[in-house]
């Protein structure tokens, strides 16, 4: 339910977007890490850092549905800093108290997630000396000054590290695409000693949901965005004696545009989690991610030949939407695991 809070936040959150992040769009996007490290201290600042961590270390107290509204507005401006913070706040919330009061003002935390399938298996073993294994892809890992794994064996505990931990190497990922102001990296484990700790987020399947929901509200952030550049660029191109908003293939594109950004809203996404409808979190994170990919990608057709450039700012939105549907794992996949729990009912 939506608060007087609640929205002055969100506008807390939009105001820091668009003076801080979105100016920084491309500096971001480019890998440098001055540009986030500003936006970073810039979110802290206002408590994106701990927003479902209680007043007493530091946090907001608020729920999964506030991080939610804040993530779509942050992922307006970047995507991949939305990410950032996602990861973050899951990470934070599976640590144990002690652990959460040692995180220093302005480090940043990344998680992993259980695999869905057997095929994409960590090949985590924890031996009497340590963990030890392979993470291949986990967003956000460079610069992190932290993990918290969560083991995908049920009613396991959360594992959690720093990076500097002896035994931890860190892989760069080479080929990231999209969301490139959160760096991935693959976690090579040799036997790091490792804390095991409840789940503070209620199970892993919760924090799968709470990812899922998160990235569905960043597809959003992505998909109003691309709407918005194409919508003010179409009042603005004259072409044949007219604004181009006048072509019908325009309008077209741009009306399409429209009904792709009603598939999915945020009261959707606020249900899903709080309802603990894993199935509903997963159908959301499909719709979404996928009119994020068809929005962003009609952007670029109304921006014509310029909608390939770099300085339009749209294609850098259609590879941050692709992301989207890969992550936490490809939609593909994850609409199998729908279809089996449907078939489970019957």
């Amino acid at each position: 339910m939506k608060t007087d809070l609640h929205d002055e936040l969100l506008g807390v959150v939009r105001d820091l977007t668009q003076r801080e992040v979105a100016p920084r769009s491309a500096d971001l996007d480019a890998g440098d890490r001055d540009a986030f490290a500003h936006c970073w201290t810039a979110a802290c600042a206002i408590g994106l850092d701990r927003v479902l961590l209680a007043e007493e270390f530091g946090g907001a107290g608020l729920g999964p549905a506030d991080l939610l509204a804040m993530i779509e507005e942050m992922a307006a401006g970047d995507a991949g800093l939305a990410v950032a913070v996602l990861l973050h706040n899951v990470a934070l919330a599976a640590l144990p108290a002690e652990a959460v009061a040692a995180v220093a003002d302005g480090e940043r935390w990344s998680v992993t997630l259980p695999p869905l399938a057997p095929s994409l298996a960590f090949g985590i073993s924890k031996g009497s000396a340590g963990v030890s294994g392979r993470i291949p892809f986990v967003p956000g890992a460079l610069g992190a000054g932290g993990f918290a794994i969560l083991d995908p064996a049920p009613g396991s505990a959360a594992l959690f590290f720093h990076s500097t931990a002896p035994g931890l190497t860190i892989q760069p990922y080479p080929f990231q695409m999209g969301w490139r102001s959160s760096p991935a990296a693959g976690l090579v484990l040799d036997e790091v000693t490792a804390t095991p700790v409840p789940h503070s987020v209620g199970s892993d399947s919760g924090a799968t949901r709470l990812v899922r929901l998160g990235v569905s509200a960043v597809a959003r952030g992505i998909a109003w965005r691309a709407w918005e550049l194409a919508f003010e660029y179409a009042h603005s191109r004259h072409q044949g004696g007219v604004f181009i908003i006048e072509h019908g293939a325009v309008r077209s594109l741009l009306a399409g545009m429209a009904v792709q950004l009603q598939g999915v809203g945020p009261a959707a996404i606020s249900r899903a989690w709080l309802d603990g409808d894993d199935g509903g979190a997963i159908a959301a994170k499909v719709l979404a991610s996928d009119a994020a990919v068809g929005v962003t990608t009609d952007a670029v057709q109304v921006f014509g030949g310029a909608g390939y450039m770099c300085e339009t700012g749209v294609e850098k939105l259609m590879r941050d939407a692709m992301y989207c549907r890969l992550y936490p794992e490809p939609n593909w996949l994850v609409s199998e695991q729908l279809v089996a729990s449907f078939e489970r009912r019957h």
